[in-house]
């Protein structure tokens, strides 16, 4: 994953006549990216969905579209984390970025052929 990065940098020195003293100030801005690497249900008769993301921030929500938005979730996973969930959003709180697969298991079948919709935001 590549990140844009922002680097400010800001340095003073006092004269030699001074105590010949410098101070170097160094700030740098990673801006925060997420986004969905994979969906599919791989076990639609058990109501089971797979999604991969990839994502460098601390918290952050995928929230089902389409028809899955209006099915309960009744609980899901991550690879690391902790996951929590809430109406058709799943919540993750991590301390590390990197990449990330969920299982998320619906409360009933899925239909053959239904089209997996996600987004996946930043807080």
């Amino acid at each position: 994953m590549r990140l844009p990065l922002m680097l400010a940098l800001a340095a003073t020195v006092s004269s030699p006549a001074a105590a010949q003293t410098a101070s170097l100030h160094l700030a740098l801005t990673i801006p925060e990216r997420c986004e969905l690497t994979g969906m599919a249900a791989t076990d639609p008769q058990q109501g089971v969905v797979q999604l991969r993301a990839t994502c460098n921030a601390p918290v952050f929500d995928i929230v089902m579209d389409g028809a899955l938005a209006q099915m309960p979730i009744r609980s899901a996973t991550a690879n690391q984390g902790q996951v929590s969930v809430q109406g058709n959003v799943i919540r993750l709180r991590t301390d590390r970025p990197g990449e990330f697969a969920f299982e998320i298991d619906y409360d009933v079948p899925l239909d053959q052929g239904l089209a997996i919709k996600a987004q996946i935001l930043t807080l």
